[in-house]
């Protein structure tokens, strides 16, 4: 930690709980407990969490849930030079989605945490989101807007018909 935000604040160690979601995301299913540094005011005794320390709890709560923390999805976005216009575009969501992925606003859901971590993987070529983003191929529900055929036809693979 740097310079105290207030002259006489102490750098201290906190114990601070990190709360898992259950599967509903509505309750808890663990607690965990994590040092983080902090600030203590010695007039009062109250504990301040620097912003190293919020860091460090949603990093920890996103490694236990198996998603990307956001400094890792920031990393990836450099790893493949693009805008944070540029992610959202290739993966066909809003620009202020991924914003709050790499600010740790909101986290990815488990599939699209999947598909980063392929794409991050190398297992998920760029080019092939780009090609699905330009295709205009967009879902409205349960119906398709343009057929997926049109697409893999267009790549020469599968047609979406037998035979």
């Amino acid at each position: 930690m740097k310079t105290p935000p207030v002259s006489n604040w102490i750098p201290i160690t906190s114990r601070e709980p990190v709360h898992i979601p259950d599967a509903t995301g509505e309750g808890i299913a663990e607690t965990i407990w994590k040092d983080v540094p902090a600030w203590k005011d010695p007039e009062t005794g109250e504990v301040f969490l620097a912003d190293e320390a919020r860091k460090i709890l949603e990093s920890v709560k996103a490694r236990y849930l198996g998603i990307l923390a956001p400094h890792q999805i920031r990393a990836l976005r450099g790893a493949l030079k693009q805008t944070q216009r540029g992610m959202a575009e290739l993966l066909q969501l809003g620009e202020k989605t991924w914003t709050r992925w790499e600010t740790g606003a909101e986290r990815p859901s488990r599939a699209m945490n999947v598909l980063l971590c392929a794409v991050g993987d190398g297992k998920l070529d760029v080019e092939y989101l780009r090609s699905l983003a330009e295709s205009g191929l967009r879902f409205d529900g349960d119906e398709e807007v343009a057929p997926v055929a049109r697409v893999s036809e267009a790549r020469g693979g599968y047609s979406g018909t037998e035979g």
